[in-house]
């Protein structure tokens, strides 16, 4: 299933491969219009809403993109075999090289899809693109649902030059909500937290497993958090931190060491240092 080229910028006009803050992105940034995380209003003070942040937003503590990947699952779960009455509920339809899928409707599985869903897929001048577009919530009124509620609103895209100059570029402007998924698996509370109300606008580009990232985010309704870092390394000896650095707005400082592997980031603020880390 595709995720697409996408929609989400960064509150100021960028230049055309640059950023926001100036970062030297080497594709340019789809335009995704105005975007709608807020990048203010978090405090860095508490820890633990900063290491879930950070944690389902970036791939900091290990190597996965949220900025895809998340969308991606939501997305897949609503269009589940039990979830879905297959091409007719959504209904779908292909038009050149753009699949759609209208909602306004009940499945055959007693799921309620209110919205619509556009995805593309294309290449050009040595770049394939993927766009996802959506506006859509899903209700599981029924027995035993695989999820209560999902929503996605908004839009990511994906793109990857054939010459490997990076390995991905992704622009993101977009909400999910998944309640009533999660909260029933073991080991899952970061998740279930994070993608009740997960919300992030900007850019973030991988090359040779460094990531350089623009972002706005507010994750569970922690308030918006800005994230900008032009080099944060993965590293071999340690699977679950990256190494580097991020602001996370103005005198607010993160700083992430796979020396150390636990899992953490120290935040500097006005007020002191706090640890960041990953939600178990």
């Amino acid at each position: 299933m595709l995720l697409a080229p996408l929609l989400g910028l960064l509150g100021c006009a960028p230049d055309e491969a640059g950023s926001a803050h100036g970062l030297p992105f080497v594709l340019p940034l789809a335009d995704v219009g105005a975007p709608t995380a807020a990048s203010t209003g978090f405090d860095p003070r508490d820890g633990d809403a900063t290491g879930l942040a950070l944690d389902q937003v970036l791939p900091v503590f290990g190597t996965e993109a949220a900025l895809w990947e998340a969308p991606a699952f939501v997305w897949g779960l609503m269009m589940k075999e039990t979830v879905q009455s297959q091409g007719q509920c959504p209904l779908e339809s292909v038009v050149d090289d753009e699949t759609v899928y209208d909602g306004a409707c009940r499945s055959s599985f007693g799921y309620a899809f209110e919205g619509d869903v556009r995805e593309r897929a294309w290449e050009a001048d040595g770049v394939t693109y993927e766009r996802f577009e959506a506006d859509i919530v899903v209700i599981g009124d029924v027995d035993d649902p695989v999820f209560t509620r999902a929503a996605l609103r908004g839009a990511v895209e994906r793109a990857v030059p054939d010459d490997g100059r990076v390995d991905a570029h992704y622009d993101v402007n977009l909400r999910l909500e998944l309640l009533g998924y999660w909260e029933s698996r073991p080991g899952e509370a970061a998740k279930a937290a994070a993608w009740s109300a997960w919300e992030v606008s900007g850019t973030a580009e991988e090359h040779d497993g460094a990531w350089m990232v623009d972002l706005a985010a507010d994750v569970n309704g922690a308030g918006g958090m800005q994230i900008v870092s032009e080099r944060l390394a993965h590293s071999d000896a340690c699977p679950v931190e990256q190494d580097g650095t991020a602001t996370l707005g103005d005198g607010v400082t993160a700083v992430f060491a796979a020396a150390s592997c636990d899992a953490c980031g120290a935040v500097t603020h006005p007020d002191g240092e706090t640890a960041a880390c990953r939600m178990d």
